[in-house]
């Protein structure tokens, strides 16, 4: 993928993902993002797993 090889850290949410672990997942992101200072991208499939 594109945002590994560019070193960008991303957290992937699909269908696979019980909606329960959404909300935990975007807390994740948000803190890593506000720890580290990085971008980070949340990318959400909600065609598919």
């Amino acid at each position: 993928m594109i945002l590994d090889g560019s070193g960008v850290r991303w957290f992937g949410l699909d269908g696979r993902t019980p909606i329960s672990e959404w909300a935990t997942t975007i807390v994740r992101a948000e803190q890593f993002a506000h720890t580290t200072h990085r971008p980070i991208f949340v990318l959400v499939n909600l065609m598919d797993g």
